[in-house]
């Protein structure tokens, strides 16, 4: 029934509404009039109730009377009604579509009025959130576009710092190339000094055996040529390893260099085996001109025995000379041992090192990567705000 009624116009019902009631009003007066003159008729005159009747007829008479006034007070009532919820309408469409400046008029206390001042308090409120809203947007992109900015420089120096990562990597592994190259041709080096060692022990004890019977001077002459010829093989061997660890030495220390600071120590353990192969060499030249002296004096005792016995003694004591510096070199190529090695497990330390910053450099750029994206997101966002708050007018 109340779907019904809602289809007939407004105008109609309120038309309809007010010929209802002043219907109802004629209708009230003219029954009023008909029984208040009824019951007249039937009392008596003089009565008391007469004198009612009469008065209730007289105003049933002019009871119609009123129906204008009531009536111009009903649509009066009615037009500010309805005037206050044509303007409230029109407000709140304007608002729905955005517009937060515009306001009510408030008149008067009764509800329309009470109305109009909260629907006001809502636009300013809804006004100050917008604004807000658009602030927030704004500092939101900024915020967004700095993080952007920042994630693309960040993603810039981890790249850079891994490509200078990988050069030192590469160092790194060269230098424990020739590290390993080193820690080899000393332990040649070493055998070769062991050998030398060994032939002159040899050559000494011949040399004593020779002073103790000169009846053996011919055969201690051979032996003792053969011993020159072995011991001269031995120094060019000697002379041979130790250019060879000169050219490694200066190889190792032009490495050094392109390493910077983390070749430092390496540098000095390369220009120790440069000064130790410099000595090498030196002590072979004089090696081999004092094999050249003794060859000499071989010469000169198979010709003079009797002079045998005091040149086997300088043999000796060439041979005394001989160990000494063996025994030195000895000690040197120990300690060069001893320090390529130390050198060689710090260049596997730290190329280890260095392959986990590059792993971490990796991490790092991916890391970047996924911010500058999210930055990207949270920018798209912030403009989808600002969008929809520049939508409202406030």
């Amino acid at each position: 029934m109340y779907k019904l009624v809602n289809w007939i116009p407004a105008k109609v019902r309120n038309v309809g509404a007010l010929l209802s009631y002043i219907t109802a009003i004629l209708t009230l007066s003219i029954v009023g009039h008909n029984a208040a003159t009824a019951a007249l008729a039937e009392l008596p005159a003089g009565s008391s109730a007469r004198e009612g009747l009469q008065t209730l007829a007289t105003l049933a008479i002019w009871f119609p009377a009123l129906v204008p006034v009531v009536v111009f007070v009903q649509l009066s009532v009615q037009l500010t009604v309805v005037r206050g919820l044509r303007h409230a309408a029109k407000v709140a469409m304007a608002a729905a579509e955005g517009d937060m400046t515009i306001r009510m008029d408030v008149m008067g206390k009764d509800e329309l009025a009470l109305l109009a001042s909260s629907f006001n308090t809502m636009t300013i409120q809804m006004g100050e959130t917008v604004r807000n809203m658009r602030e927030t947007a704004n500092r939101l992109a900024a915020a967004a576009q700095g993080l952007e900015s920042t994630s693309s420089t960040m993603e810039g120096s981890v790249h850079e710092t891994a490509s200078q990562l990988e050069t030192v990597y590469s160092s790194a592994e060269r230098s424990t190339h020739d590290l390993a190259g080193i820690a080899l041709s000393t332990g040649e080096l070493q055998r070769a000094i062991a050998e030398i060692s060994t032939n002159t022990t040899a050559v000494s004890t011949a040399a004593a055996g020779a002073i103790d019977t000169a009846e053996l001077a011919a055969t201690n002459v051979d032996q003792l040529r053969e011993s020159s010829r072995r011991i001269g093989e031995v120094v060019r061997t000697i002379t041979a390893i130790a250019a060879q660890t000169n050219l490694l030495a200066l190889n190792a220390t032009i490495e050094a260099a392109r390493a910077g600071a983390a070749g430092r120590g390496f540098a000095i353990v390369a220009g120790e085996v440069k000064d130790l192969a410099t000595a090498t060499a030196a002590a072979t030249e004089e090696i081999t001109q004092k094999i050249g002296d003794i060859q000499a004096e071989t010469e000169r005792a198979v010709e003079a025995v009797a002079s045998i016995a005091s040149v086997i003694e300088s043999i000796s004591a060439y041979q005394h000379t001989i160990a000494s510096v063996v025994e030195e070199q000895t000690t040197a190529a120990h300690a060069m041992a001893s320090g390529a090695g130390h050198a060689s497990e710090n260049s596997t330390a730290v190329t280890a090192a260095v392959t986990g910053v590059r792993d971490a450099a990796a991490r790092a750029s991916d890391a970047t990567t996924q911010t500058r994206g999210a930055a990207a997101e949270l920018a798209a966002m912030s403009t989808e705000l600002t969008r929809l708050a520049s939508s409202f007018r406030c």
